[in-house]
């Protein structure tokens, strides 16, 4: 049992952390039936500006400015999930961003846009609302637990 949290933690830490860089530099993602290359934000922050504007949440200037902050906060956010130091800090980040996704890809498909939610880049980008939203709603459910496990072991003295 003493084993199982850390492993638990780690691993939860390391997906999420995965997701994040995957998302803002690129990688290789599961997406609609097989592994595909996501091009990263950072990579071609022009083509994000275009998903964002395609979501109509909000009006220029702001789109661009999401662009341009959102891959640096995820590529952060990835790299505090990391580090054993910022791990709470790194899954209140995460948390708070997929929160944050959900709400937006949750108001597209109320309001029946058909777009790519431009999550990963390029062809790694997904029309399928729904798979984009649930897939959120458990990356979300995993950085809450791992936020809830951390925040309990900060709480309990260390015995040295």
């Amino acid at each position: 049992m003493r084993l199982a949290k850390p492993v638990f933690l780690w691993g939860v830490r390391l997906f999420l952390a995965y997701l994040f860089l995957t998302a803002s530099i690129g990688g290789w993602v599961w997406a609609e039936g097989g592994f595909v290359r996501a091009e990263g934000k950072l990579i071609d922050p022009q083509q994000f500006v275009f998903h964002v504007r395609a979501l109509q949440l909000m009006d220029d200037p702001w789109n661009a400015w999401v662009a341009m902050g959102l891959p640096w906060l995820e590529c952060l956010t990835g790299i505090a999930l990391l580090l054993p130091w910022t791990g709470l800090g790194g899954t209140i980040s995460a948390a708070t961003m997929l929160a944050m996704f959900i709400a937006a890809l949750s108001s597209v498909r109320a309001r029946g846009l058909e777009v790519d939610c431009g999550c990963f880049g390029g062809p790694a980008a997904t029309s399928d609302l729904t798979f984009a939203i649930a897939s959120r709603v458990l990356w979300f459910s995993l950085a809450v637990a791992c936020f809830l496990l951390l925040s309990q072991e900060e709480k309990q003295p260390t015995h040295d």
